[in-house]
């Protein structure tokens, strides 16, 4: 019988230990509230769907599965959303409220959420300093982002620029860029706001081309840009020397398939991070979980959808360290009061603690549960495509990421067949004119070319022969600068 003692306390004190693990729930839940027709439920379904199924993509909460319960309220409706929480309350299990996007309905469920000690995952713009404290929110914060258009306008060395709002939430995001004419000189800004009660905005786009500004900074929401661009091209806004800022974090998603060959400037900033591997994989699987739904708001890579993924991530990713580290139970709520989630506070540590490379890039957050820190892409069109050209960070601003030589090879593509006018002025030794012997009647009918000698001209002549382009130049000798181009002409150098 010696024999086998030793093996049956080894059993026995074995069994003990693993009584002993961490242990989450076999099932745990995660609730979303979605305005009605927020195609960012679709993201919240699918998100859990992947946390569930797709281990090794995810490799989280391998012993627990996830359970979504996904309800809609009309926008805005913060009643609606109140008694969607208590109908959430009302199944034992609930771990996390997601959403929803309108403000009013948000805030109720932030507070609704924070009585109950239930943690709140937003993903929507919300510029207010303080929020309850079970609240989190993964969007980029506004305070940053506006940082990131003031670099953005310093690193293009605009001194004059219009913006374009459409909601006073606009002046919060661009409060950095509202302040560059007390911290960077000259700067000469331009605030026009659109008319919400209709989509013609012609009257105040003419009035924009009637001040002369070329530098437009447009702040508004996603579904409105189309029709802006295309009444923009209409008053003839989208010429060489037009220039925009879209603070927009979706201007991948446009369609610019009109505008490929207008050589006006679009530049803004992507959130998603298309370096990290996963995206490629999380894109197939939205493509075939959602076939058809990939343009626009309904794109997987749409900043709400990525945003929407990368909220469940964080969710299941901090729920995946606490399970090994402590046992979590789930409790029963009562939305009335009086009763408080046990494990709440514990997790809410956890997801504030959580760092990991999501679609939307590095996600963490500071102390108060906002995304302080956070890296974007540097976008500009190209032709129908936005291209990157460079990153920005929240310490060291906008870095171009592009050689020397691509940013060339763009200029040269949007010279060809443009015809440039090149005015110049008698200046010795760049421009010298030929003593010829010939009558004054013969010698105003030579061309510019056949009367002076001009290093400009050779120049011209060899950066063409560079660009391989169609390009020809017309050029004027001057007396003075005085413009004697007629006003309906464009292209002068």
């Amino acid at each position: 019988m010696k024999c086998f003692l030793p093996l049956f306390l080894w059993l026995f004190s074995a069994k003990s230990v693993l009584a002993q693990q961490p242990k989450l729930p076999d099932i745990i839940r995660i609730g979303g509230i979605f305005d009605q027709g927020d195609p960012s439920s679709k993201a919240f379904r699918h998100a859990v769907k992947l946390v569930n199924m797709d281990r090794s993509t995810f490799r989280t909460l391998v012993r627990t599965t996830v359970t979504d319960t996904v309800l809609e309220i009309p926008e805005g409706d913060s009643f609606k959303a109140s008694k969607k929480v208590c109908e959430m309350t009302a199944v034992p299990g609930l771990t996390t409220i997601v959403g929803p996007q309108s403000a009013s309905a948000a805030n109720h469920v932030q507070n609704m959420a924070n009585q109950m000690h239930v943690p709140h995952i937003e993903t929507r713009f919300d510029y207010a300093p303080q929020t309850p404290a079970f609240s989190i929110n993964v969007h980029p914060h506004p305070s940053v982002l506006g940082k990131a258009y003031a670099d953005l306008i310093k690193a293009l060395g605009w001194k004059s620029l219009a913006i374009l709002f459409q909601t006073e939430d606009s002046l919060v995001k661009l409060q950095e860029v509202l302040k560059l004419p007390q911290t960077f000189e000259d700067v000469k800004i331009t605030l026009r706001q659109l008319d919400l009660t209709t989509d013609d905005y012609r009257p105040l786009l003419k009035e924009l081309k009637k001040s002369g500004e070329t530098r437009i900074v447009l702040d508004c929401e996603f579904d409105k840009i189309q029709d802006i661009l295309k009444q923009a091209k209409e008053i003839e806004l989208t010429s060489d020397y037009h220039a925009y800022i879209f603070t927009n974090l979706d201007v991948e998603r446009l369609e610019l398939a009109d505008y490929k060959f207008d050589n006006f400037n679009i530049t803004g900033f992507r959130i998603v991070n298309t370096a990290n591997p996963d995206v490629g994989e999380y894109v197939k699987s939205w493509s075939q979980a959602y076939p058809g739904h990939n343009r626009g708001k309904n794109h997987p890579l749409y900043s709400a959808n990525a945003l929407m993924s990368d909220a469940v991530y964080l969710y299941a990713k901090a729920m995946n360290d606490l399970g090994n580290v402590e046992s979590i139970q789930t409790d029963q709520l009562n939305c009335k009061g009086g009763s408080i989630w046990s494990g709440g506070d514990t997790f809410l540590r956890y997801l504030k603690n959580m760092e990991f490379s999501g679609i939307t890039g590095d996600v963490y957050l500071d102390q108060n549960g906002h995304r302080t820190y956070f890296k974007m892409d540097l976008i500009e069109k190209s032709r129908d495509n936005m291209v990157k050209t460079g990153i920005w960070l929240p310490d060291t601003g906008v870095n171009y990421t592009t050689t020397s030589l691509e940013r060339d090879a763009i200029v040269v593509e949007q010279l060809q067949n443009k015809t440039l006018r090149v005015v110049t002025a008698k200046n010795t030794p760049f421009i010298i004119v030929k003593n010829l012997d010939v009558p004054k009647e013969a010698l105003e009918r030579l061309s510019f070319e056949e009367s002076t000698k001009a290093m400009s001209l050779i120049l011209s002549k060899l950066l063409l022969q560079k660009s391989n382009s169609n390009t020809s130049f017309i050029l004027f000798m001057m007396a003075n600068m005085e413009a004697r181009i007629q006003p309906q002409e464009s292209g002068m150098v």
